[in-house]
């Protein structure tokens, strides 16, 4: 039976306390459980206190930053939590994912058996439908690739894990030195896997091994800095059979979630291509951010093009700037 005494589950909250009862609690259940970290980026006075007297009933350490410091420096103080408490191995996991304790524990036992590997679950939506079993991303242009796609000769492939939920050692994290605090949001796990493998690390999805995400529970729809969350579908405009006039759709992702993700693929590309390689993360700009925008759908770009549209378009721009500045004006 692995010992999970010298674990902690690191959890980076935004606005979310109720998945951090119902998603974090039962990975916790006893005295034996791994200790639990939970960094609330700041929201509001009321989901704080919220936070911290679920903190307080369960027994979880709090990291409290005054601001959102976004995904990566959220997870990065919440493991400088967990290292002066003690622990050595780590898995983070998303507010609105969950892992059973005899997963998290065979999560933990492959990290022990490999301390130099990044290990992520097999990633399952709640009908337990596999969503995430690794993916690549295409240095040669920043285009994001099944694994089962075929290879394209000439081009640089690297697989990366999910940020909703991996675990590493204090030896591996030691030697990334943790995750990238620029992006905010999104591509974080990409840049970390690219960094595990530059450190001399490996990266194992083990499927053997699940976790539930339920993508989008931590998403604020009318959001431009937030993490995003998805709703569910309704009907567009119009008027029913019965003669009541129909809601408009709601959005599924936030306006934050178009606009990180379109820059910081870019950002990656400063961080990650070869110089002759970002022209072709350039010219392929336009057709990766419309691939993210059909994430929520075409008829959202229709009804909330402000939202989706526009920020996308506004990532673009901050993008390539950020492309000619940190490769082509030193």
């Amino acid at each position: 039976m692995t010992d999970l005494s010298s674990t902690a589950v690191v959890v980076v909250n935004y606005g979310s306390h109720e998945l951090l009862e119902t998603n974090l609690v039962p990975v916790s259940p006893d005295a034996e459980s791994p200790r639990i970290v939970v960094v609330d980026n700041a929201t509001t006075p009321t989901e704080r206190a919220a936070v911290v007297s679920l903190a307080n009933t369960h027994g979880w350490l709090t990291v409290l930053p005054e601001t959102n410091l976004g995904f990566g420096a959220g997870v990065n103080r919440g493991v400088r939590a967990a290292i002066e408490a003690g622990a050595r191995t780590f898995v983070i996991l998303n507010p609105d994912a969950t892992i059973a304790p005899d997963q998290l524990a065979a999560l933990v036992a492959r990290v022990e058996a490999d301390p130099m590997a990044l290990v992520s679950p097999l990633i399952v939506d709640g009908a337990d439908n596999p969503v995430f079993y690794g993916y690549r991303v295409d240095l040669t242009d920043g285009a994001t690739r099944s694994p089962r796609a075929t290879l394209i000769a000439g081009h640089r492939h690297a697989e990366w894990l999910t940020g909703a939920c991996f675990a590493l050692s204090r030896q591996l994290w030691d030697a990334t030195g943790g995750l990238a605090e620029d992006y905010f949001l999104y591509w974080e796990d990409v840049d970390f896997s690219l960094r595990v493998l530059a450190a001399g690390g490996t990266l194992l999805n083990d499927t053997s091994i699940a976790a539930r995400h339920l993508e989008g529970g931590t998403q604020r729809p009318d959001s431009t800095t937030s993490p995003d969350s998805s709703s569910p579908k309704t009907q567009p405009p119009g008027r029913s059979p019965g003669g009541r006039r129909r809601r408009a759709p709601r959005q599924r992702h936030s306006a934050a979630y178009y606009y990180w993700n379109v820059r910081n693929r870019l950002l990656l590309g400063t961080r990650w291509a070869r110089r002759e390689e970002l022209a072709r993360w350039v010219r392929r700009t336009p057709q990766e951010s419309w691939r993210i925008l059909l994430r929520g759908g075409r008829r959202q770009i229709l009804t909330h093009p402000t939202t989706t549209l526009v920020p996308a378009v506004r990532g673009a721009i901050d993008g390539l700037r950020l492309v000619h500045r940190e490769r082509f004006t030193r």
